[in-house]
């Protein structure tokens, strides 16, 4: 189960001029994550989802983190924690 952070689903794109530039046989393609529609974009949000709804189920006031002074998990996490009234710990 998980907590939903997400918008909407996110879009994926076929990138036919790289495939074409490494010549190569597959097909390569990219997922835009940063258009979640949450404050902060990437894969986090995604991870963000399952870890805060088990901390919620379990009864947690409080989600501790850890990041660089310029994280982007630390931010994002902040971010959801505060959206379900939990309390960040950075």
């Amino acid at each position: 189960m998980k907590t939903r952070l997400i918008a909407c689903e996110t879009p994926v794109t076929r990138l036919k001029s790289v495939e074409a530039l490494l010549e190569n046989p597959f097909k390569i393609f990219c997922k835009h994550d940063e258009l979640t529609g949450f404050l902060t974009s990437g894969n986090k949000i995604r991870k963000l989802e399952y870890l805060l709804h088990d901390a919620m189920k379990k009864g947690a006031d409080t989600i501790l983190t850890c990041g660089g002074i310029q994280s982007n998990h630390c931010r994002a996490t902040a971010i959801a924690a505060r959206q379900f009234g939990l309390d960040p710990v950075l």
